[in-house]
């Protein structure tokens, strides 16, 4: 998994909270990705999304995909409940968004693993987001507990974050240009290079207003 991919799952781009730290300790847990003996993984997973009547759809994406760059499968809300099943050759970690959320560039990532097993979500609004839980396997019951455990130290910057996306002084009027371009254009070539970009201001902090900005380094100096 890339630093990069760190920033992309988070809750928000760059937030550290429960699906970043997620993804932090399934590297620290000594199993990488894609480190084990090929062979075909299967995973069924059915999921309910609570008080969330907007969200018709989530959307699916590998771990070491860029977001921006790879379309992502499309997975239906019916009447609150969705499932799907994930084939792969290799145990890797997912990504799950609100449609919603991906489509304005600051999704709340919520991931899980595909160990090969029949896996149970369970989702919330987003002012109850780090109750996300997704469980059913020993690698996601294990790590989902230590990322509740570790999201409670976020807590009070998380709160801070929303006050700033709440009141639209979270990111930079650059980077809402940019995202405002990508959403409008047609052209493909343009889209790419549009998400490269958007991508790049990610990374390297360009994209969020100097409150923001703030906020994060101190999530990364707490993290580190």
């Amino acid at each position: 998994m890339k630093p990069s991919f760190i920033r992309q799952a988070m809750n928000r781009p760059v937030h550290l909270s429960a699906g970043s730290l997620f993804g932090l300790l399934f590297l620290a847990s000594g199993q990488p990705a894609g480190a084990q003996t090929p062979r075909t993984f299967t995973t069924h997973l059915e999921g309910q999304v609570i008080d969330r009547p907007q969200s018709k759809k989530l959307l699916l994406c590998k771990d070491d995909e860029n977001v921006w760059l790879t379309k992502p499968t499309e997975i239906p809300i019916r009447n609150g409940k969705f499932s799907y099943t994930v084939t792969d050759t290799v145990e890797r970690m997912y990504i799950l968004a609100f449609a919603e959320e991906y489509y304005k560039s600051a999704f709340r990532g919520i991931l899980f693993i595909n160990e090969g097993d029949t896996l149970h979500a369970t989702l919330y609004p987003n002012d109850y987001a780090e109750e996300n839980i997704i469980c059913g396997s020993p690698q996601n019951d294990s790590l989902y507990a230590r990322a509740h455990w570790i999201d409670n130290l976020f807590k009070d910057i998380r709160r801070k974050q929303d006050s700033l996306h709440h009141a639209g002084n979270y990111f930079s009027e650059t980077f809402e240009t940019l995202r405002e371009k990508q959403e409008k254009t047609d052209d493909e070539d343009q889209k790419k290079q549009l998400a490269e970009e958007i991508q790049a201001m990610l990374d390297d902090g360009r994209a969020y207003s100097p409150e923001a900005l703030a906020l994060e380094e101190i999530s990364v100096d707490t993290t580190l």
